[in-house]
């Protein structure tokens, strides 16, 4: 028996599309509910508040962004104080929103969640959402924060029943709700988490990376690419400035490819040979290059490498990906495809992408169950 899963992200503070999605999990009588990333509102405004562009107006997030100085090109100057002090005040919405609709509103939901953080959603935050759960004693967790990281970082600390993963690369374990006569879960299925993104043009930077190992595969990508912006400051009390590192060493040492190099030895307990990835689902924010789930406006595909790569490498059953809100619609509603492994030609990876954009009327999941992933249905949730 398989694990009956409801997969979505990028809901950017919409709370009116959190509660229909996990109401349609309750409908569906799913085991689990995965957030892929960008959980929190972009800025000051909720994303419930953002309205639809070229529907009902100029969104509340546009409008938050008119007063800040721009550059003679029309863009916003990010070096100025007008820009840390909004991206500080975003910083603290999304605060208030972990802390008091997020978190509330998982708990309250009969079916368990895991969360990811997304490229727009601040790292600093992280053990602050964790620690908004009201019913972590309950459950078997303890209240030391590094106790708390360590269960929530490996598969066996499934207490939760609401959880945050590691955005620097995790691996978690969800269940079935049915149990047998000796209260064991009777389908398990792990699966592979990541945060991190390739560079790219916002101004986030907590989970940005060079994408590979070879940093001239970096300081080519098309579109809009930026090092500098925001960063969690250390102590996690705001916004601070800082840059990506776009570097030898950095791409070297840091990079997407090196995260997922470590993540897969890991839970292999090997170094080099790469055989079948034991992990049959990995949800990663980033979607893979030149896939059905990077597209963005402009045509340009915007996806990783390194995500592509490993996945041809390793051959997972399934892959899940938000981040790219557009790219669904931009390849006409096609949200799914196979990439063929190279390692072993005979193996492919369903590769899917939510497709889920905050500032339409209703919110995209992906529905499925982990014994037979070929089945997965992507669903407008009224």
């Amino acid at each position: 028996m398989g694990v009956r899963v409801l997969f979505s992200s990028d809901l950017h503070g919409n709370d009116d599309h959190l509660a229909r999605l996990l109401r349609r999990a309750e409908h569906e009588g799913c085991d689990v509910v995965i957030l892929g990333g960008d959980l929190g509102p972009r800025g000051a405004g909720y994303g419930r508040d953002a309205g639809l562009d070229g529907v009902n107006g100029p969104s509340v997030h546009s409008s938050a962004l008119e007063h800040l100085p721009k550059l003679a090109s029309g863009k916003i100057d990010w070096d100025t104080d007008e820009a840390l002090v909004y991206m500080r005040e975003g910083y603290e919405s999304q605060r208030e929103w972990f802390t008091t609709i997020l978190v509330p509103m998982l708990e309250k939901c009969r079916v368990p969640s895991v969360c990811l953080f997304g490229n727009s959603d601040w790292a600093g935050l992280l053990p602050v959402a964790r620690g908004a759960r009201k019913g972590r004693e309950a459950r078997g967790l303890r209240n030391d924060h590094e106790k708390d990281h360590e269960n929530d970082r490996h598969a066996n600390g499934v207490g939760a029943h609401v959880r945050f993963t590691q955005g620097d690369g995790d691996c978690f374990t969800v269940r079935t709700l049915a149990v047998d006569g000796e209260n064991v879960p009777v389908g398990t299925c792990d699966i592979l988490a990541l945060s991190l993104v390739p560079i790219s043009g916002h101004r986030k930077k907590d989970w940005e990376r060079c994408d590979t190992k070879k940093l001239r595969e970096t300081v080519s990508r098309t579109g809009e690419v930026a090092a500098s912006g925001f960063f969690s400051s250390p102590d996690g009390g705001g916004a601070v400035r800082g840059a990506v590192a776009v570097s030898d060493q950095g791409a070297a040492e840091n990079s997407i490819e090196t995260h997922l190099e470590q993540l897969i030895e890991r839970i292999q307990g090997k170094e080099t040979e790469k055989v079948e990835s034991p992990v049959r689902i990995w949800v990663t924010h980033a979607p893979p290059a030149n896939s059905v789930g990077d597209m963005v406006l402009s045509g340009d595909s915007v996806g990783s490498l390194a995500v592509r790569r490993a996945i041809e490498s390793y051959s997972p059953a399934m892959t899940l990906h938000g981040h790219i809100h557009e790219s669904v619609n931009m390849h006409d509603g096609v949200f799914k495809e196979l990439i063929q492994g190279k390692s072993d030609p005979s193996k492919n990876t369903l590769v899917c992408s939510v497709g889920n954009d905050f500032k339409e009327r209703n919110p995209h999941a992906l529905l499925f169950d982990t014994s037979d992933v070929t089945n997965v249905r992507r669903v407008e949730v009224e």
